[in-house]
């Protein structure tokens, strides 16, 4: 038989009893707390949560769907998840996936057309995970999001690329870019323009680079600048072989390493320069034979002032000794008899005009000649080295000894330039004459 507890035993068992009660409040509290802070968390989310069951029915729905799409998250209970979409398509998708999760545990999202209570239609974003329990799915969470914004993004961008790849594709500016392979994947309208092959010529054939560039030298040539500039270079002249069978220059510079493109390897711009080539080839044709002509003309030039120069000093060899004949001539032919003249006449006037005579005649000359007219032009040298010693003052005797000669002989060659001078018969001192001279 059992025994009874005591009273103490029993106080004790009630303490107890009581101190587990309160853990149990405390943590039932908590849990409604925490359940209080995820529907505060679910409700001020502005994305929809929803539980749906493997057939797709709607077990829960967060109260913002009011919000989302104009639904009363209670009456959502029940409904089938074919209701929030707008489009079958969307909607057999979302089925196949669902069938996947079942079977594989999948997770994922997709977007569909969302269709709203009170609005018109528009993009979600739908994110997906099971919920297993024993490995089997017993529920499915999903997420909803609002993309419209994004989706409108998209569509700007999309809107924006489209026009910068038709500014690509028209500008008159020759553009193509490769893939990794080397393989053209841009060809734009001037490419085709310039060189008559067309985009689905050149797009996606492996052999574009035989059609443009057949020979393989040159084509080494540029696979080999290729490889030392890689794709950072400006300016380089490349020939291009076009359909027609034509060579055009294309000037090349390819900005890749600086501004790379998503999905382009490498690209470059061209501009076709073949008129401005055959424009500098023809004026390089022209400098060239003006050059020549310079040459020519020079030459011709040089020749003609040999020939001038030649003449020239012809004539001015002839100038002096026309000079000097006139001067011989005048020394004379004239002067002695315009001294004897001078010297006969017996009235003074008469030598005084005789003298001017001779004054003009000299200056006549001397004019004529444009220098000084020498009075010892006529004397021999044994007379001009007679004159020199006299000039220094030497009598005729000092003269006799240093030439060895005789004293009658120095005084002839005296008399002699005297008569030479013009001063026979006169009183002037022959030194002084000299001197003056």
């Amino acid at each position: 038989m059992t025994e009874k507890p005591t009273y103490e035993e029993l106080e004790k068992r009630i303490q107890i009893l009581e101190k587990l009660g309160s853990e149990h409040q405390q943590t039932a509290n908590i849990f409604t707390k925490d359940r209080l802070k995820y529907q505060q968390l679910t409700e001020a989310m502005a994305d929809v949560i929803i539980l749906i069951s493997p057939t797709g029915k709607l077990l829960y729905v967060s109260p913002n769907v009011k919000k989302f799409g104009g639904y009363d998250h209670e009456d959502e209970l029940g409904n089938d998840m074919s209701k929030y979409f707008e489009k079958d398509t969307d909607y057999i998708r979302a089925v196949e996936l669902l069938e996947k999760v079942l079977k594989n545990h999948d997770s994922g999202s997709f977007e569909f057309l969302f269709k709203p209570k009170n609005k018109k239609p528009f993009p979600v974003e739908h994110t997906y995970y099971p919920i297993l329990k024993n490995n089997k799915v017993t529920v499915i969470q999903l997420i909803l999001r609002d993309i419209t914004k994004r989706k409108q993004r998209e569509i700007a961008l999309l809107e924006s690329e489209n026009r910068i790849r038709s500014v690509l594709e028209t500008m008159p500016v020759l553009l193509d870019a490769f893939d990794e392979n080397g393989n053209i994947i841009i060809w734009n309208d001037e490419c085709e323009r310039i060189t008559g092959y067309s985009a689905d010529d050149i797009i996606g054939n492996a052999n574009a680079s035989e059609l443009l560039y057949p020979d393989e030298g040159y084509k080494k040539f540029l696979m080999d600048q290729l490889a030392q500039y890689g794709g950072n270079f400006r300016n380089l002249e490349w020939d291009i072989n076009c359909k027609n069978g034509t060579k055009k220059t294309i000037l090349w510079s390819n900005m890749s390493d600086q501004f790379p493109i998503p999905g382009w390897h490498s690209w470059a711009v061209g501009i076709d320069i073949t008129d401005r080539k055959h424009s500098e080839l023809k004026q390089s044709k022209i400098n060239k034979r003006l050059e020549e002509k310079v040459e020519e003309r020079t030459a011709a030039l040089k020749d003609m002032n040999t020939a001038l120069k030649v003449l020239l000093d012809k004539r001015e060899k002839d100038k002096k000794e026309t000079k000097k004949k006139l001067f011989k001539n005048y020394h004379t032919l004239i002067l002695p008899f315009l001294q004897k003249l001078t010297n006969s006449l017996k009235k003074e006037d008469q030598k005084i005009l005789a003298t001017i005579l001779e004054s003009n005649l000299q200056e006549l000359l001397e004019s004529f000649s444009e220098e000084k007219l020498n009075p010892f032009i006529n004397l021999s040298p044994a007379e001009l080295q007679v004159a020199n010693m006299v000039k220094k003052g030497l009598s005729n005797k000092e003269i006799a000894l240093a030439l060895h000669k005789s004293v009658r002989t120095i005084t002839n060659h005296r008399d002699h330039i005297r008569k030479k001078l013009g001063i026979i018969n006169t009183k002037i001192n022959l030194q002084s004459f000299l001197l003056q001279h």
